[in-house]
């Protein structure tokens, strides 16, 4: 494997490391006001655009948004499974195999992030100017990149070994930077639709392989079906909503 698709540098964007440099403030009808620990919303949009934004977030103008991950060493088009025309043959230059013999499971324990330094990226965005730093902790794959009590698919259990949320959430608030890592495991909305993820849509039978190999790939197990229970979410859904007010230094 080429060795710059093995190692994430020090510093900088790496390959498939995406930094989104947020410019701007949000407005809400309650722009500046700082949120209440009593303050309740409705699913609708009358109610959540009330909710307050902090008036250092209104003053900030400028954060750090970053999404890395195993996907940062796929090193295939997005959506894999349903284009392997155009995803296969870049996986069978990159791995030697492709699905179902090889499949995105198989890429997370290579993901080792040796070489990343916290500490140099929170310096160099200190120096850039940020005032806050959102990680995604988790994205739609499902591989959270802190520890969990919930699933074995984290970065303290497989790959990297370390607590990569946590180290950086060290590093950026050394620097007196806000921090709070944001969980995107809910799908995007067309993902709600029965139309995108029809089973005639997707090359089923490789999928359905690479389960029957290796079942822990399905996720369908207790401990996966559990993240999924409100009652587990709804207080690490609050604390990310809050996250960036609660922030300590």
């Amino acid at each position: 494997m080429h060795q710059r698709e093995r190692n994430v540098p020090k510093c900088g964007a790496a390959l498939g490391l995406s930094v989104f440099l947020i410019f701007g403030s949000f407005q809400s009808e309650a722009s500046g006001a700082e949120p209440t620990q009593a303050q309740k919303y409705t699913y609708s949009w009358d109610s959540l655009k009330t909710a307050p934004v902090p008036q250092w977030f209104d003053d900030a103008k400028f954060g750090i948004f970053i999404h890395w991950g195993p996907q940062s060493f796929w090193s295939s088009p997005w959506g894999s499974y349903q284009n392997p025309e155009k995803a296969y043959p870049k996986l069978k230059e990159t791995f030697g195999k492709t699905p179902p013999e090889f499949g995105y499971k198989d890429v997370i324990p290579m993901f080792k992030a040796e070489e990343w330094d916290p500490v140099a990226w929170a310096d160099l965005f200190e120096k850039a100017g940020a005032k806050y730093v959102v990680l995604v902790g988790e994205h739609h794959d499902g591989f959270q990149l802190g520890d969990s009590t919930r699933t074995d698919w984290c970065a303290t259990k497989i790959g990297p070994m370390r607590d990569l949320i946590g180290d950086l959430g060290k590093a950026v608030r050394a620097k007196g930077l806000k921090y709070a890592p944001s969980s995107h495991r809910e799908r995007h909305a067309g993902m709600f639709s029965d139309q995108r993820y029809r089973v005639k849509c997707l090359p089923s039978r490789d999928i359905a392989e690479e389960i029957k190999r290796d079942p822990k790939a399905a996720g369908h197990r207790p401990m996966a079906a559990n993240q999924w229970r409100g009652d587990l979410w709804h207080p690490s859904l609050e604390s990310f909503r809050r996250g960036f007010h609660l922030a300590k230094e």
